[in-house]
Protein backbone atom coordinates (compact mmCIF):
# COMPACT_ATOMS: atom_id res chain seq x y z
CA UNK A 1 0.00 0.00 0.00
CA UNK A 2 2.12 2.84 -1.31
CA UNK A 3 0.93 6.30 -0.42
CA UNK A 4 2.57 9.55 -1.41
CA UNK A 5 2.00 12.36 1.04
CA UNK A 6 2.44 16.05 0.59
CA UNK A 7 5.27 17.65 2.50
CA UNK A 8 4.16 19.25 5.75
CA UNK A 9 6.82 21.75 6.72
CA UNK A 10 7.68 21.35 10.40
CA UNK A 11 7.78 24.88 11.76
CA UNK A 12 10.75 26.05 13.73
CA UNK A 13 10.35 26.79 17.41
CA UNK A 14 9.96 30.51 18.11
CA UNK A 15 13.42 32.00 18.14
CA UNK A 16 12.62 35.58 19.09
CA UNK A 17 9.58 37.31 20.63
CA UNK A 18 7.24 38.51 17.88
CA UNK A 19 6.63 42.26 17.79
CA UNK A 20 4.52 44.38 15.49
CA UNK A 21 7.60 46.46 14.64
CA UNK A 22 9.78 43.53 13.64
CA UNK A 23 9.24 43.26 9.86
CA UNK A 24 11.29 40.03 9.63
CA UNK A 25 9.05 38.20 12.08
CA UNK A 26 5.92 39.62 10.46
CA UNK A 27 6.96 38.57 6.97
CA UNK A 28 8.00 35.11 8.14
CA UNK A 29 4.66 34.61 9.87
CA UNK A 30 2.90 35.68 6.69
CA UNK A 31 4.99 33.15 4.80
CA UNK A 32 4.09 30.40 7.28
CA UNK A 33 0.38 31.19 6.98
CA UNK A 34 0.55 31.19 3.17
CA UNK A 35 2.41 27.88 3.13
CA UNK A 36 -0.15 26.22 5.37
CA UNK A 37 -2.87 27.55 3.04
CA UNK A 38 -1.00 25.85 0.18
CA UNK A 39 -0.13 29.18 -1.46
CA UNK A 40 3.55 28.54 -2.13
CA UNK A 41 3.97 31.57 -4.41
CA UNK A 42 2.79 34.01 -1.75
CA UNK A 43 4.84 32.17 0.88
CA UNK A 44 7.99 32.40 -1.25
CA UNK A 45 7.38 36.11 -1.78
CA UNK A 46 7.10 36.78 1.95
CA UNK A 47 10.20 34.72 2.73
CA UNK A 48 12.22 36.44 0.01
CA UNK A 49 11.33 39.89 1.35
CA UNK A 50 12.14 38.84 4.92
CA UNK A 51 15.46 37.27 3.98
CA UNK A 52 16.92 40.15 1.99
CA UNK A 53 19.67 42.30 3.43
CA UNK A 54 22.34 41.72 6.05
CA UNK A 55 21.02 39.21 8.59
CA UNK A 56 22.52 37.43 11.61
CA UNK A 57 23.30 33.75 11.20
CA UNK A 58 20.23 32.62 13.16
CA UNK A 59 17.92 34.39 10.75
CA UNK A 60 19.88 33.15 7.76
CA UNK A 61 19.34 29.63 9.09
CA UNK A 62 15.63 30.27 9.49
CA UNK A 63 15.48 31.57 5.90
CA UNK A 64 17.31 28.52 4.56
CA UNK A 65 14.95 26.18 6.46
CA UNK A 66 11.74 27.73 5.15
CA UNK A 67 12.94 28.32 1.61
CA UNK A 68 13.92 24.64 1.51
CA UNK A 69 10.30 23.77 2.26
CA UNK A 70 9.15 25.94 -0.64
CA UNK A 71 11.58 24.28 -3.03
CA UNK A 72 10.44 20.86 -1.87
CA UNK A 73 6.79 21.75 -2.40
CA UNK A 74 7.72 22.82 -5.93
CA UNK A 75 9.42 19.49 -6.57
CA UNK A 76 12.95 20.96 -6.69
CA UNK A 77 14.51 18.21 -4.59
CA UNK A 78 18.21 18.97 -5.08
CA UNK A 79 17.68 22.66 -4.26
CA UNK A 80 15.66 21.76 -1.16
CA UNK A 81 18.34 19.36 0.07
CA UNK A 82 21.04 21.98 -0.42
CA UNK A 83 19.08 24.58 1.54
CA UNK A 84 18.42 22.18 4.42
CA UNK A 85 22.10 21.28 4.58
CA UNK A 86 22.96 24.99 4.56
CA UNK A 87 20.51 25.56 7.42
CA UNK A 88 22.14 22.76 9.44
CA UNK A 89 25.57 24.36 8.97
CA UNK A 90 24.14 27.73 10.00
CA UNK A 91 22.52 26.28 13.13
CA UNK A 92 25.88 24.73 14.00
CA UNK A 93 27.51 28.14 13.63
CA UNK A 94 24.83 29.71 15.84
CA UNK A 95 25.78 27.39 18.73
CA UNK A 96 24.16 24.98 21.17
CA UNK A 97 21.40 27.41 22.03
CA UNK A 98 19.77 26.50 18.73
CA UNK A 99 19.76 22.71 19.00
CA UNK A 100 15.95 22.60 19.00
CA UNK A 101 15.87 24.48 15.70
CA UNK A 102 18.55 22.18 14.29
CA UNK A 103 16.43 19.18 15.29
CA UNK A 104 13.45 20.57 13.38
CA UNK A 105 15.52 21.06 10.24
CA UNK A 106 16.74 17.47 10.57
CA UNK A 107 13.12 16.27 10.69
CA UNK A 108 12.30 18.09 7.46
CA UNK A 109 15.44 16.84 5.73
CA UNK A 110 14.60 13.29 6.82
CA UNK A 111 11.12 13.65 5.37
CA UNK A 112 12.62 14.89 2.11
CA UNK A 113 14.71 11.72 1.93
CA UNK A 114 11.77 9.48 2.87
CA UNK A 115 9.59 10.87 0.12
CA UNK A 116 12.37 10.41 -2.41
CA UNK A 117 13.00 6.74 -1.59
CA UNK A 118 16.15 7.20 0.46
CA UNK A 119 15.06 5.40 3.65
CA UNK A 120 18.58 4.95 5.02
CA UNK A 121 19.31 8.66 4.79
CA UNK A 122 15.87 9.46 6.22
CA UNK A 123 16.39 7.17 9.21
CA UNK A 124 19.80 8.73 9.90
CA UNK A 125 18.38 12.25 9.98
CA UNK A 126 15.36 11.31 12.11
CA UNK A 127 17.63 9.54 14.62
CA UNK A 128 19.88 12.63 14.76
CA UNK A 129 16.83 14.75 15.54
CA UNK A 130 15.68 12.36 18.27
CA UNK A 131 19.18 12.33 19.74
CA UNK A 132 18.90 16.10 20.21
CA UNK A 133 15.36 16.01 21.60
CA UNK A 134 12.87 13.13 21.74
CA UNK A 135 10.04 15.28 20.44
CA UNK A 136 6.70 13.77 19.38
CA UNK A 137 7.16 15.24 15.91
CA UNK A 138 10.49 13.48 15.36
CA UNK A 139 9.10 10.24 16.78
CA UNK A 140 6.10 10.36 14.45
CA UNK A 141 8.30 10.87 11.38
CA UNK A 142 10.55 7.95 12.28
CA UNK A 143 7.51 5.85 13.16
CA UNK A 144 5.97 6.62 9.78
CA UNK A 145 9.19 5.58 8.04
CA UNK A 146 9.31 2.27 9.92
CA UNK A 147 5.62 1.71 9.20
CA UNK A 148 6.38 1.72 5.48
CA UNK A 149 9.28 -0.72 5.89
CA UNK A 150 9.67 -4.21 7.31
CA UNK A 151 9.62 -2.83 10.87
CA UNK A 152 5.96 -1.86 11.34
CA UNK A 153 5.71 -2.82 15.01
CA UNK A 154 8.65 -0.59 15.86
CA UNK A 155 6.85 2.13 13.92
CA UNK A 156 3.65 1.47 15.85
CA UNK A 157 5.38 1.95 19.21
CA UNK A 158 6.96 5.23 18.13
CA UNK A 159 3.72 6.56 16.69
CA UNK A 160 1.74 5.67 19.82
CA UNK A 161 4.34 7.51 21.94
CA UNK A 162 4.18 10.48 19.58
CA UNK A 163 0.38 10.63 19.65
CA UNK A 164 0.32 10.51 23.44
CA UNK A 165 2.91 13.29 23.61
CA UNK A 166 1.18 15.59 21.12
CA UNK A 167 -2.30 14.97 22.50
CA UNK A 168 -1.16 15.87 26.01
CA UNK A 169 0.69 18.97 24.88
CA UNK A 170 -1.52 20.54 22.23
CA UNK A 171 -5.20 21.32 22.98
CA UNK A 172 -5.76 22.47 19.38
CA UNK A 173 -5.94 20.10 16.38
CA UNK A 174 -2.50 19.66 14.88
CA UNK A 175 -1.35 18.75 11.38
CA UNK A 176 1.49 16.77 12.96
CA UNK A 177 -0.98 14.80 15.11
CA UNK A 178 -3.02 14.12 11.96
CA UNK A 179 0.13 12.76 10.30
CA UNK A 180 0.76 10.39 13.21
CA UNK A 181 -2.81 9.04 13.28
CA UNK A 182 -2.72 8.53 9.52
CA UNK A 183 0.58 6.64 9.67
CA UNK A 184 -0.66 4.45 12.53
CA UNK A 185 -3.88 3.75 10.66
CA UNK A 186 -1.93 2.52 7.64
CA UNK A 187 0.11 0.17 9.86
CA UNK A 188 -3.15 -1.24 11.23
CA UNK A 189 -4.56 -1.81 7.75
CA UNK A 190 -1.43 -3.66 6.66
CA UNK A 191 -1.78 -5.88 9.73
CA UNK A 192 -5.44 -6.65 8.95
CA UNK A 193 -6.72 -4.56 11.88
CA UNK A 194 -9.32 -2.79 9.79
CA UNK A 195 -11.55 -1.34 12.51
CA UNK A 196 -8.62 0.19 14.40
CA UNK A 197 -7.08 1.38 11.14
CA UNK A 198 -10.29 3.09 10.08
CA UNK A 199 -10.59 4.79 13.46
CA UNK A 200 -7.07 6.25 13.27
CA UNK A 201 -7.55 7.30 9.66
CA UNK A 202 -10.82 9.04 10.48
CA UNK A 203 -9.08 10.84 13.31
CA UNK A 204 -6.34 11.91 10.93
CA UNK A 205 -8.85 13.26 8.42
CA UNK A 206 -10.71 15.17 11.15
CA UNK A 207 -7.55 16.72 12.58
CA UNK A 208 -6.24 17.68 9.14
CA UNK A 209 -9.59 19.18 8.14
CA UNK A 210 -9.49 21.45 11.17
CA UNK A 211 -5.78 22.26 11.16
CA UNK A 212 -5.27 22.61 7.39
CA UNK A 213 -8.73 22.86 5.87
CA UNK A 214 -11.04 20.43 4.09
CA UNK A 215 -9.73 21.57 0.70
CA UNK A 216 -6.05 21.05 1.50
CA UNK A 217 -4.27 18.33 -0.53
CA UNK A 218 -2.85 16.77 2.64
CA UNK A 219 -6.40 16.30 3.93
CA UNK A 220 -7.27 14.72 0.58
CA UNK A 221 -4.33 12.33 0.94
CA UNK A 222 -5.65 11.17 4.32
CA UNK A 223 -9.15 10.79 2.85
CA UNK A 224 -7.67 8.51 0.19
CA UNK A 225 -6.20 6.32 2.91
CA UNK A 226 -9.53 6.28 4.74
CA UNK A 227 -11.17 5.13 1.51
CA UNK A 228 -8.70 2.25 1.37
CA UNK A 229 -9.90 1.13 4.81
CA UNK A 230 -13.50 1.28 3.61
CA UNK A 231 -12.63 -0.79 0.53
CA UNK A 232 -10.93 -3.42 2.64
CA UNK A 233 -14.07 -3.59 4.78
CA UNK A 234 -16.26 -4.00 1.68
CA UNK A 235 -17.93 -0.57 2.00
CA UNK A 236 -17.35 0.34 -1.63
CA UNK A 237 -20.08 2.95 -2.09
CA UNK A 238 -18.88 4.90 0.94
CA UNK A 239 -15.29 4.70 -0.29
CA UNK A 240 -16.39 6.07 -3.66
CA UNK A 241 -17.95 9.12 -1.99
CA UNK A 242 -14.80 9.87 0.01
CA UNK A 243 -12.58 9.41 -3.04
CA UNK A 244 -14.63 11.74 -5.21
CA UNK A 245 -14.13 14.49 -2.66
CA UNK A 246 -10.38 13.81 -2.51
CA UNK A 247 -10.20 13.75 -6.30
CA UNK A 248 -11.87 17.15 -6.56
CA UNK A 249 -9.40 18.70 -4.12
CA UNK A 250 -6.32 17.25 -5.81
CA UNK A 251 -7.44 18.16 -9.32
CA UNK A 252 -8.34 21.68 -8.19
CA UNK A 253 -5.18 22.33 -6.18
CA UNK A 254 -2.55 20.21 -7.92
CA UNK A 255 -3.88 19.59 -11.42
CA UNK A 256 -4.84 16.55 -13.42
CA UNK A 257 -1.28 15.27 -13.87
CA UNK A 258 -0.21 15.02 -10.24
CA UNK A 259 0.90 11.60 -8.99
CA UNK A 260 -1.47 11.87 -6.03
CA UNK A 261 -4.36 11.85 -8.47
CA UNK A 262 -3.05 8.52 -9.76
CA UNK A 263 -3.33 7.06 -6.26
CA UNK A 264 -6.93 8.25 -6.00
CA UNK A 265 -7.80 6.80 -9.40
CA UNK A 266 -6.35 3.47 -8.30
CA UNK A 267 -8.60 3.38 -5.26
CA UNK A 268 -11.61 4.44 -7.35
CA UNK A 269 -10.82 1.45 -9.57
CA UNK A 270 -10.75 -0.87 -6.55
CA UNK A 271 -14.06 0.52 -5.27
CA UNK A 272 -15.72 0.09 -8.67
CA UNK A 273 -14.36 -3.46 -8.95
CA UNK A 274 -15.78 -4.23 -5.52
CA UNK A 275 -19.23 -3.32 -6.86
CA UNK A 276 -18.55 -5.46 -9.95
CA UNK A 277 -18.49 -2.38 -12.20
CA UNK A 278 -15.59 -3.80 -14.17
CA UNK A 279 -15.74 -1.47 -17.17
CA UNK A 280 -15.61 1.56 -14.88
CA UNK A 281 -12.86 -0.01 -12.81
CA UNK A 282 -10.82 -0.66 -15.95
CA UNK A 283 -11.24 2.96 -17.06
CA UNK A 284 -10.01 4.25 -13.70
CA UNK A 285 -7.06 1.84 -13.75
CA UNK A 286 -6.02 2.91 -17.23
CA UNK A 287 -6.22 6.57 -16.19
CA UNK A 288 -4.10 5.77 -13.15
CA UNK A 289 -1.40 4.20 -15.32
CA UNK A 290 -1.52 7.19 -17.66
CA UNK A 291 -1.00 9.65 -14.79
CA UNK A 292 1.82 7.61 -13.26
CA UNK A 293 3.56 7.23 -16.63
CA UNK A 294 3.50 10.98 -17.31
CA UNK A 295 5.49 11.93 -14.23
CA UNK A 296 8.84 13.63 -14.83
CA UNK A 297 10.46 10.77 -12.90
CA UNK A 298 7.93 7.92 -12.83
CA UNK A 299 7.95 5.85 -9.65
CA UNK A 300 8.54 2.26 -10.82
CA UNK A 301 6.86 0.78 -7.75
CA UNK A 302 3.69 2.86 -8.11
CA UNK A 303 3.52 2.17 -11.84
CA UNK A 304 4.00 -1.58 -11.36
CA UNK A 305 1.27 -1.68 -8.70
CA UNK A 306 -1.10 0.09 -11.06
CA UNK A 307 -0.31 -2.40 -13.81
CA UNK A 308 -0.88 -5.35 -11.47
CA UNK A 309 -4.24 -3.84 -10.53
CA UNK A 310 -5.29 -3.58 -14.16
CA UNK A 311 -4.10 -7.13 -14.82
CA UNK A 312 -6.25 -8.32 -11.94
CA UNK A 313 -9.30 -6.79 -13.62
CA UNK A 314 -8.43 -8.54 -16.87
CA UNK A 315 -8.08 -11.83 -14.99
CA UNK A 316 -11.59 -11.49 -13.61
CA UNK A 317 -12.82 -11.14 -17.20
CA UNK A 318 -10.66 -14.04 -18.48
CA UNK A 319 -8.83 -11.70 -20.86
CA UNK A 320 -5.71 -13.83 -20.60
CA UNK A 321 -3.78 -12.39 -23.54
CA UNK A 322 -4.09 -8.88 -22.12
CA UNK A 323 -3.01 -10.08 -18.68
CA UNK A 324 0.02 -11.79 -20.18
CA UNK A 325 1.01 -8.61 -22.00
CA UNK A 326 1.49 -6.56 -18.82
CA UNK A 327 1.61 -8.72 -15.69
CA UNK A 328 4.94 -10.61 -15.93
CA UNK A 329 6.96 -7.43 -16.50
CA UNK A 330 5.09 -5.60 -13.72
CA UNK A 331 5.79 -8.39 -11.20
CA UNK A 332 9.43 -8.46 -12.24
CA UNK A 333 9.61 -4.74 -11.45
CA UNK A 334 7.94 -5.36 -8.09
CA UNK A 335 10.56 -7.96 -7.24
CA UNK A 336 13.26 -5.34 -7.80
CA UNK A 337 11.76 -2.35 -6.04
CA UNK A 338 9.22 -3.42 -3.40
CA UNK A 339 10.25 -3.92 0.22
CA UNK A 340 6.77 -4.75 1.56
CA UNK A 341 6.39 -8.54 1.34
CA UNK A 342 2.60 -8.47 1.57
CA UNK A 343 2.34 -6.13 -1.41
CA UNK A 344 4.80 -8.22 -3.41
CA UNK A 345 2.79 -11.36 -2.56
CA UNK A 346 -0.31 -9.81 -4.15
CA UNK A 347 1.51 -9.42 -7.47
CA UNK A 348 3.02 -12.91 -7.37
CA UNK A 349 -0.41 -14.36 -6.61
CA UNK A 350 -1.85 -12.65 -9.70
CA UNK A 351 0.98 -14.13 -11.76
CA UNK A 352 0.29 -17.59 -10.31
CA UNK A 353 -3.35 -17.19 -11.33
CA UNK A 354 -2.26 -16.25 -14.85
CA UNK A 355 -0.04 -19.33 -15.18
CA UNK A 356 -2.86 -21.53 -13.92
CA UNK A 357 -5.24 -19.99 -16.48
CA UNK A 358 -2.62 -20.76 -19.14
CA UNK A 359 -2.42 -24.33 -17.79
CA UNK A 360 1.25 -23.87 -16.99
CA UNK A 361 0.76 -25.86 -13.82
CA UNK A 362 4.40 -26.26 -12.83
CA UNK A 363 5.07 -22.53 -12.98
CA UNK A 364 1.81 -21.85 -11.17
CA UNK A 365 2.78 -24.21 -8.36
CA UNK A 366 6.13 -22.50 -7.82
CA UNK A 367 4.51 -19.05 -7.79
CA UNK A 368 1.74 -20.11 -5.39
CA UNK A 369 4.36 -21.49 -3.01
CA UNK A 370 6.25 -18.21 -3.12
CA UNK A 371 3.14 -16.11 -2.58
CA UNK A 372 1.96 -18.28 0.31
CA UNK A 373 5.35 -18.02 2.03
CA UNK A 374 5.26 -14.23 1.73
CA UNK A 375 1.67 -14.01 2.98
CA UNK A 376 2.37 -16.28 5.94
CA UNK A 377 5.35 -14.13 6.87
CA UNK A 378 3.12 -11.05 6.97
CA UNK A 379 -0.26 -12.47 7.98
CA UNK A 380 0.46 -15.71 9.78
CA UNK A 381 -0.51 -19.22 8.72
CA UNK A 382 -3.91 -19.09 10.47
CA UNK A 383 -5.13 -15.79 9.02
CA UNK A 384 -8.56 -16.36 7.39
CA UNK A 385 -7.45 -14.42 4.31
CA UNK A 386 -5.13 -17.32 3.52
CA UNK A 387 -8.03 -19.73 2.90
CA UNK A 388 -8.86 -18.83 -0.74
CA UNK A 389 -5.17 -18.76 -1.64
CA UNK A 390 -4.63 -22.22 -0.19
CA UNK A 391 -7.70 -23.57 -2.00
CA UNK A 392 -6.37 -22.26 -5.33
CA UNK A 393 -2.99 -23.78 -4.57
CA UNK A 394 -4.57 -27.14 -3.78
CA UNK A 395 -6.33 -27.07 -7.15
CA UNK A 396 -2.97 -26.50 -8.90
CA UNK A 397 -1.46 -29.44 -6.98
CA UNK A 398 -4.20 -31.71 -8.30
CA UNK A 399 -2.95 -30.94 -11.80
CA UNK A 400 0.74 -31.37 -11.02
CA UNK A 401 0.26 -34.52 -8.94
CA UNK A 402 2.23 -33.06 -6.04
CA UNK A 403 1.17 -32.75 -2.44
CA UNK A 404 1.28 -29.70 -0.18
Amino acid sequence: MIRERLFLLVLLPALLPATAEDSFDRLMREGHDAYLAFDTERAAGSYTKACSGDLPVTRLAECSHYMAGIEQARGHIAQAEGLYLRALAQWDEAGRGYLAARSTTLENLGELYRQNKRPGDAEKRFLEAIDIARTPEALSRLGGLYGESDRPERGRRLLEEAIDGMAARAPQPSAQLAYAHNALGMIDLAAGQFASGEAHLREGVGLASTALGEDHPETAAYQTNLALALILEGRFDRADTVLRRARYVVETRLGSSDAKLGVILGELSAAAAGENKLALAEDYAQREISVMSRQAAPDPAALALAQVGLAGLYLRQRRIAEVASILPAAVETERRVLTNQRTLADGILRLAELRAAQRKWGEAEVLYREAIALYQGGLGADDPRMAPVLRAYADVLRHTGHRA
